[in-house]
């Protein structure tokens, strides 16, 4: 599903609000991962952005960091 210009920069400015400086923390992977599970929960609400909740922004982030690519298992990974 494509989405509109519009509803993506609505939902960025949405995600900076909710993480933050903790995306400069994103490996590349993490941020791949991140924007999947963005691109997800976007489609859930037919790609209308102000239904997007920081719970949901929250939600993603801790799927990714916490149970995908925690950043401790991707420094073993590079350490390999």
């Amino acid at each position: 599903m494509a989405f509109e210009q519009t509803q993506l920069n609505a939902l960025s400015k949405k995600v900076a609000s909710t993480l933050g400086k903790q995306l400069l923390e994103y490996s590349p992977e993490q941020a791949i991962l991140f924007e999947q599970a963005m691109g997800r929960i976007l489609k859930r609400h037919k790609g209308n952005a102000e239904l997007v909740t920081p719970q949901e922004i929250q939600g993603a982030q801790d799927l990714v960091l916490d149970h995908l690519l925690p950043i401790d298992l991707q420094r073993l990974q590079e350490n390999s």
